[in-house]
């Protein structure tokens, strides 16, 4: 190495960028043919090395530049991170956007007034996995029994499945689910407060007022959580306003029995208390106040401030008052259960945030839709499920048994994106506040095309590819005898096997790779398991 590259240096944004060896990255990266990408990488600066947010600048030159094929060079001052790149990297996503085709939830889910991820939950039922079926409810709703049987069913108002047939009973699948948790004495969802997984025991104790869906929600998620919870409730027994609903509706039992377990994951239950704020706060880290319906003009407590609905509240379910948050009915009327179970588990969240010292952002998780379908690619979506007629239980005071279950959840098109929680599109999307639809104007949609192979357990949706060469590097490097190609030129150019042979061909010895590694999902495994 000469004199002269000894003293040649790189910065990015502001920082010399050095080595563990003495000598300057710069060096190394020139003697070893490493671009622009591996040294952000090596410094943890990660958006550098994504073919999707490759703009960087270089100060010292004034040029936007790929950082994906540059290569460093003597007195370059790198940026990364400035308004003018950050819309740079807003616009290319929105230009992969424009043609982008696919869900990332199901219409189902996003209906869902508590964002229970319903295909996971049906797909697990189809492969007779109740236990992991459960357990994917409890996440997000910890009274399935009851709400299978008195939730309006929102949900099955948007299931694509009713544009082909009549949709899916996510209802009765959910209650299925709940009924399955009660019969099962042995089975309760995530563990005792001893010996749960899903979140190490905190140093917190928090106090929920309230026994009602919201209240039993938060507690619930703030307990597998690993905070210390109790549940202070002004009533003899819990359950709020679903103890008013008629037993021919919810079966009393049935409540009692969902309590019970949501109460086996560890949370105190102290009923006939009468509360001040103050006094909770001097022995608890944080207190969520889910009192239940507020009446006009009521005054719940003192020390919060009101609004004209009941507690102001903000987006967070932050309050007045520091380290109290607010859910459910007592912040603004609900009309369904389902939300303020969803509003309960939320709010938890937020508090666990506060707790950690977390900032609490309101930002909104990108999702893509595929909008309007036409008959064909319903027919498409429903060639890949059971033809079977919408399943009626034989005992309709008694749900669906198991053959039932297994009957229904086969109907499932299954429409969200089997990698929706690992896209990097669609993270990226989230980051910068991407908008799918504002470059639509002028572009030729792919329509929805799904290919399926069995044998490689695969599932090839051409409408989510953004053309990364990915899939093309990996079935070359694995030496596959076709392999994935890309064919056409310009707008048109798409990924596929070569001489129209099917995905089973193309990638006989690449398909886990392929599924790992693809960005947007296009490539993907098509069981739960990637979830577990």
């Amino acid at each position: 190495m000469d004199e002269k590259s000894q003293h040649i240096k790189i910065f990015i944004n502001g920082k010399e960028i050095q080595s563990s060896g003495g000598e300057t990255i710069l060096d190394v990266a020139t003697s070893n043919g490493i671009r622009i990408p591996s040294l952000c990488k090596s410094q943890g600066l990660e958006h550098y090395t994504s073919c999707m947010l490759c703009v960087v600048k270089d100060d010292e030159s004034g040029k936007i530049i790929p950082s994906c094929s540059a290569y460093p060079e003597e007195g370059m001052m790198i940026e990364t991170d400035t308004d003018e790149i950050r819309e740079l990297r807003r616009t290319a996503l929105e230009l992969l956007l424009s043609e982008h085709l696919g869900d990332c939830e199901a219409p189902c889910r996003r209906a869902c007034p508590a964002f229970l991820d319903i295909p996971l939950m049906i797909s697990l039922i189809n492969e007779n996995r109740f236990n992991d079926a459960a357990e994917v409810v409890f996440r997000n709703i910890p009274l399935p029994s009851v709400l299978g049987r008195i939730c309006p069913a929102p949900c099955e108002k948007a299931c694509r499945r009713g544009k082909f047939d009549s949709q899916i009973s996510i209802c009765l699948l959910k209650r299925f689910v709940g009924d399955y948790v009660i019969e099962n004495e042995a089975l309760i969802p995530f563990g005792s407060a001893e010996t749960r997984t899903t979140g190490q025991v905190q140093p917190f104790k928090a106090a929920v007022i309230g026994a009602g869906p919201a209240g039993l929600s938060a507690a619930f998620h703030l307990a597998i959580s690993g905070v210390r919870c109790s549940i202070f409730e002004k009533k003899p027994i819990p359950g709020g306003q679903l103890l008013s609903i008629l037993d021919d509706r919810l079966d009393k039992k049935i409540l009692g029995k969902e309590i019970d377990k949501i109460l086996q994951s560890g949370i105190e239950l102290r009923t006939g208390a009468d509360l001040k704020i103050d006094d909770l706060l001097a022995n608890f880290a944080v207190v969520i106040v889910c009192a239940g319906e507020h009446k006009s003009g009521e005054i719940l407590f003192p020390e919060l401030e009101m609004s004209e609905h009941g507690i102001k509240a903000d987006f967070a379910g932050r309050t007045s008052k520091q380290g109290v948050f607010a859910a459910g009915g007592c912040v603004r009327p609900i009309r369904m259960a389902a939300q303020a179970i969803g509003q309960g588990r939320k709010v938890a969240e937020f508090a666990i945030k506060f707790l950690e010292g977390e900032e609490i952002v309101h930002g909104q998780i990108f999702n893509s839709s595929y909008g309007t379908l036409s008959e064909d690619e319903i027919n498409t979506l429903a060639s890949l499920s059971s033809k079977s007629a919408r399943t009626n239980p034989e005992d309709q005071n008694s749900g669906f048994d198991e053959s039932e279950a297994l009957e229904e959840s086969s109907r499932c098109f299954q429409c969200q994106c089997l990698k929706k929680d690992a896209c990097k599109l669609r993270d990226y999307s989230s980051e910068y506040d991407a908008r799918q639809k504002r470059l639509h104007e002028g572009v030729v949609h792919q329509r929805l095309v799904r290919e399926i192979s069995e044998k490689l357990n695969l599932v090839y949706e051409s409408g989510k590819c953004i053309k990364c060469g990915i899939c093309v590097r990996i079935s070359r490097k694995n030496q596959e005898k076709l392999g994935m190609a890309f064919n056409g030129k310009g707008i048109d150019t798409v990924l596929k096997v070569p001489f129209s042979e099917s995905i089973e061909k193309g990638l006989e010895n690449s398909a886990d790779e392929c599924a790992r590694n693809c960005p947007t999902g296009a490539i993907s495994k098509r069981t739960s398991e990637i979830y577990f």
